[in-house]
């Protein structure tokens, strides 16, 4: 993915660099997929995240642009958190589920769901396939333990 050098450093987390380049590139700056430095922000799961939201919301963030996918920031959050909850971190579940409550104080709105969105549906394919492997794996093993080969 191209990204910005703001977008670089808001997906790293890092503070001091985003005070840094903020004032460049400006808080609405898109990617080429149309994501805005909080799409990125609602992403990562970072500890600083929630802080780097709050800088960018204050610097005039627009707080409801709609990337390529569809989604706002909020929408990019609620997904990210349960991506991460998928995955086993529930660290970076909380703090996406942070960044998306601040998001909603501060007017953001979700326009996708679980129907709707090529992310979710991306996710749902991954967990069928999973689960698929994970029955294909307990049939053959009754049939082992019932002596059918």
């Amino acid at each position: 993915m191209v990204s910005t050098p703001l977008h670089v450093v808001v997906a790293e987390g890092d503070i001091l660099l985003v005070k840094a380049r903020l004032p460049k590139y400006g808080p609405n700056i898109l990617d080429i997929m149309g994501d805005t430095p909080l799409h990125t922000a609602a992403s990562s799961g970072r500890n600083e995240q929630r802080q780097i939201t709050q800088m960018l919301l204050q610097a005039g963030a627009a707080v409801n642009v709609i990337n390529r996918f569809g989604e706002t920031p909020l929408d990019t959050a609620v997904f990210w958190a349960m991506r991460h909850r998928l995955d086993g971190d529930r660290g970076k579940e909380r703090i996406c589920k942070r960044v998306a409550k601040l998001l909603h104080r501060n007017g953001g709105v979700r326009l996708t769901s679980w129907v709707n969105s090529q992310h979710w549906r991306r996710v749902l394919c991954e967990y069928q396939k999973v689960t698929g492997d994970v029955e294909e794996i307990d049939s053959s093993s009754d049939e082992d333990r019932h002596g059918k080969h």
